[in-house]
């Protein structure tokens, strides 16, 4: 009887759940089904969405004030200052579980820029640090065509090249080249989960 309860209580408390989150987005989230999941797991998952929804959202840039990075503006700095500053963003960025990837087709200037005009300004849930959740920054994963040409020119390998050009027969496939920096195999990986 106890086991039963137990479940019984476990469906009110996700059913609850999922209420709050379509509350909380609008209905913009799906709710799909997660039957297949043990229903410890399914309660674990809709605790972490609206954990997820239910938290203030922040900016990178905020963020790293809060950490007590001082940032400057990218014409601010010499090339030697600005390399380090970079260093300083992105592990502070990695403490605060926000992980770049795709960096090495950019300069450290570059790079910097790049974080300084968009990426800083990105906003996204300001979590514990505790919740597990992490955000990955991908910077050529926006769907833009810049950004395609740059995966296809530098990042992705030969197969998914040619089903890409399977998909999209007319897409002007650039030739591969190897990226002109070697950062990505040194920045912060999430742990493993």
């Amino acid at each position: 009887m106890g086991d039963d309860s137990e479940q019984i209580e476990r469906i009110f408390r996700i059913e609850a759940m999922k209420g709050e989150i379509e509350e909380l987005t609008d209905g913009r989230i799906v709710m799909g089904a997660t039957d297949e999941l043990p229903p410890e797991m399914e309660e674990q998952f809709w605790e972490q969405v609206l954990e997820f929804e239910r938290a203030p959202m922040i900016t990178n840039r905020a963020r790293l004030e809060r950490s007590g990075v001082v940032l400057h503006a990218p014409e601010e700095l010499t090339d030697e200052e600005l390399s380090l500053k970079l260093i300083e963003v992105i592990h502070t960025l990695a403490d605060n579980h926000i992980y770049l990837e795709s960096t090495d087709h950019l300069s450290d200037r570059a790079l910097y820029q790049h974080l300084w005009q968009e990426t800083l300004d990105d906003t996204n849930p300001d979590l514990p640090l505790d919740s597990g959740m992490n955000c990955h920054i991908d910077l050529v994963s926006s769907g833009s065509e810049e950004d395609i040409l740059l995966m296809m020119q530098y990042y992705a390998d030969e197969e998914t090249r040619q089903q890409w050009q399977t998909e999209y027969p007319d897409y002007p496939m650039p030739p591969h080249e190897d990226p002109p920096y070697h950062r990505d195999s040194q920045l912060p990986k999430a742990p493993e989960m």
